[in-house]
């Protein structure tokens, strides 16, 4: 274990239970006080025990040790071609939306290549057709807001950022959002 990070939580805990020094707010009665490096010292141990006490299997998700992960496959993407699949309802209210198709076919996306840009960079929906690129995303946030630009703003170029490709893949945890 780190002695640094050790002396960190003892420290930590010292001044939560109290520093040593505090002497006018105990009554005259009141014990000696043990020295802030005794106090620290104690937290450290104290701190070590605790640490070393949770089995490395009870931290994080996976019932494994850190060291022995399984690695896992990739999820497999649900295999439609666009205007194939029915568009998914959000998770939530104001999520990006999941892109109804297979993008495998369109990554890398760069600056420069771009293929979402070909069915999306449209003026309005027509019904079967790609869905527009909202204006938001020709707004520049940070040096320009509320100004609609002619291309697609620095930092919207990266659709696959925000907007994920449906898949079959079991959920690691539990969604409550």
């Amino acid at each position: 274990m780190n002695r640094r990070i050790v002396l960190s939580v003892a420290a930590i805990v010292a001044v939560t239970l109290g520093l040593p020094g505090c002497a006018d707010k105990r009554p005259a009665s009141a014990p000696t006080e043990p020295s802030t490096a005794a106090v620290v010292e104690t937290a450290a141990e104290s701190a070590e025990e605790a640490i070393e006490s949770v089995p490395e299997e009870a931290i994080g998700l996976a019932d494994a040790k850190l060291g022995e992960l399984p690695e896992l496959a990739p999820a497999p993407a649900l295999p439609a071609d666009p205007g194939e699949a029915p568009i998914q309802a959000p998770a939530y209210a104001g999520s990006p939306p999941v892109v109804p198709h297979a993008v495998d076919d369109f990554a890398p996306i760069t600056r420069d290549e771009n293929m979402c840009l070909g069915c999306h960079l449209v003026e309005d929906k027509v019904e079967g057709e790609a869905t527009p690129i909202p204006a938001t995303h020709f707004e520049d946030l940070r040096n320009a807001p509320g100004v609609r630009g002619d291309d697609v703003a620095g930092a919207r170029w990266a659709c696959l950022a925000c907007h994920v490709a449906p898949t079959d893949a079991a959920p690691l945890v539990r969604n409550v959002f």
